[in-house]
């Protein structure tokens, strides 16, 4: 049985197909190798572990000329004559079959079943390292490659299966996920003033609110979902019992499997919170040590002046109606109401917070109507006057 694998394998390497498929897949070879697993489920294991072996021996091709990487590939390589072959048309036989199928076979368990869990993603490093575009006023989608392309706000953004992007009608090609250790992530900056909708590569849909950054892998893992926001984003996820998908924040990670959901974690702001609409949902904070189911129609909340969480009922129309187009709020603070304009219409708004958090207003706006619309329904419900200065809104407290 052993000898049929070796054989098997030391022809999988001479096979200059299947070399093309592991270093350069498309969708044809995609088709033919997955043909020939589905055909013969005994040859799928030994297919895979070569597969994951010889990606674990590439090093990122983005970073190394090809003359490195001939010099990297003939060092691995037994007596090869002195010639030295770019990788990818490298004469495989001359490895040791013995050697490289002796650590296939001995660490191929490892390698399947390593647990991404345990794989965490430095998200503040990923942030750090793209451009600074915080004070643009387009939305930025920034690519795995640091690609940045400016996206109009009438379009959506959708992701298919292979990790392409398409923006209206335009579409552009990305590299698939990266390895077990590495993800290719993507970037979208959102402004004040400018919503977006997105597909992600499993069918999830979110919606990103203003003044948001997401961050999230062009396709995700088998095992494994997970996105990050700063801001506030209504998602929709797409059920998969087998695979959860996590939201990230700076304090706080939340698990599903299958739901509708609304998350606002602004940095800024002194309360994260997730509102459930439709399913389950699980919250940890690991700040405080506590970690909290909750059901639909409820909201966990986490303020971070007490460092407390709670969970009550609530309307949940209040918290995602701003998809829609509208705020609704009962007895809201006032300066929360004001934060909330100013990230929508990306307008200053300066007001006194010690002043205004004392004054509770209850009331939908219509976020259609320009700013002094909204203003002029504001101040028809609490007694505040507001005034145009230097750019901005003013906003007084009338006794």
């Amino acid at each position: 049985m052993i000898d049929k694998r070796i054989k098997y394998m030391r022809d999988l390497i001479e096979d200059d197909k299947f070399i093309q498929w592991v270093i350069c897949p498309s969708a044809d070879l995609d088709l033919y190798w997955n043909k020939i697993m589905r055909n013969d489920p005994n040859r799928k294991n030994d297919i895979l572990q070569l597969k994951r072996m010889i990606k674990n021996l590439q090093v990122d091709e983005r970073s190394l000329s090809l003359e490195e990487k001939n010099m990297i590939w003939n060092n691995i390589l037994f007596k090869s004559g002195g010639k030295k072959t770019p990788f990818y048309l490298i004469p495989w036989f001359r490895i040791s079959i013995a050697v490289v199928l002796a650590i296939i076979l001995g660490i191929s368990y490892f390698i399947i079943n390593v647990d991404v869990y345990d794989i965490k993603t430095d998200y503040q490093s990923a942030i750090s390292q793209i451009v600074n575009v915080d004070k643009s006023k387009d939305i930025h989608l920034i690519l795995s490659d640091n690609r940045v392309v400016i996206v109009d706000d009438k379009s959506n953004i959708v992701y298919d299966k292979s990790g392409n992007v398409y923006i209206g009608t335009l579409k552009i090609c990305q590299d698939k996920a990266g390895s077990k250790n590495r993800e290719r992530l993507n970037q979208l900056i959102v402004p004040y003033g400018k919503t977006l909708d997105v597909k992600f590569s499993d069918g999830t849909r979110a919606c990103v609110n203003s003044g948001s950054r997401l961050i999230y892998p062009s396709v995700f893992k088998e095992k494994k979902r997970e996105i990050y926001i700063d801001g506030e984003i209504y998602l929709k996820v797409t059920r998969n019992e087998k695979v959860p998908f996590f939201v990230k924040t700076d304090q706080m990670n939340v698990k599903v499997l299958g739901t509708s959901f609304n998350v606002s974690a602004y940095k800024n702001d002194d309360v994260q919170s997730v509102v459930l609409v439709i399913g389950s949902v699980s919250v940890d904070n690991e700040k405080i040590g506590v970690k909290r189911k909750i059901i639909p129609n409820q909201i966990y909340e986490y303020q971070k002046a007490k460092n407390k969480a709670i969970v009550e009922n609530v309307d949940v129309y209040n918290y995602i109606c701003w998809k829609y187009g509208f705020l609704h709020f009962r007895s809201e603070k006032l300066s929360n109401v004001l934060i909330k304009l100013q990230r929508y219409y990306d307008i200053p708004i300066e007001f006194n917070a010690l002043e205004t958090d004392n004054i509770r207003v209850s009331g939908k706006l219509d976020l259609k109507n320009d700013i002094e619309n909204v203003l002029n329904v504001v101040a028809t419900t609490a007694p505040v006057k507001y005034r145009m200065k230097n750019n901005s809104l003013k906003i007084d407290v009338t006794p």
